[in-house]
């Protein structure tokens, strides 16, 4: 940073950017998630041939056997502070003023430490049933879809998924 053609004012790392502005950045944190939601591919269990119905009721039942076999363990973990470096800052007159550094304490928040392990028992109980887990491509507005909502229909590179106000998804054909 020392090769810069003009003095540096202020550097700022990645963390402390959420400091900076007040609550008028988070609206963009939040928007963010929701905005790509809509163009990431649709993760589920899959089987051709089963009802929708039939796929809710085992991905429920697989869920509530795993949670009983291993079940939630929070705990409360502590990201490491960052370090935010000393600042000098000087105005066109060439008076400056030196911020002194200082630390950023790290987030507290509560994690489930068995939760990769119940998302892996879940994986087993539904591959028991004969389903796997698929990565179905959204369909894109523009394309001409014909539609089968059940039974589950038999995927293909032309396959897309179309996702509904009430959580289910339907999956078409792009043609």
């Amino acid at each position: 940073m020392t090769d810069a053609p003009g003095p540096v004012n202020r550097i700022v790392t990645t963390r402390s950017l959420r400091h900076v502005g007040g609550m008028q950045n988070h609206h963009l944190l939040f928007a963010l998630p929701l905005f790509l939601i809509g163009c990431a591919p649709l993760v589920t269990f899959y089987q051709p041939g089963v009802s929708f119905a039939r796929l809710e009721t085992d991905t429920v039942q697989c869920k509530v056997a795993a949670l009983k076999q291993v079940p939630v363990a929070n705990k409360t973990v502590q990201d490491p502070p960052d370090f935010v470096p000393p600042q000098k800052v000087c105005d066109k007159a060439g008076n400056c003023r030196v911020f002194p550094g200082r630390f950023i304490p790290g987030q507290i928040r509560t994690v489930d430490a068995n939760a990769p392990l119940r998302a892996r028992v879940t994986r087993q109980c539904m591959a028991a049933r004969g389903y796997t887990l698929e990565e179905i491509p959204q369909c894109p507005a523009s394309a001409t879809v014909s539609v089968q909502v059940s039974p589950l229909p038999a995927l293909t590179p032309n396959s897309c998924a179309i996702r509904n106000d009430d959580g289910s998804f339907s999956i078409a054909v792009k043609g």
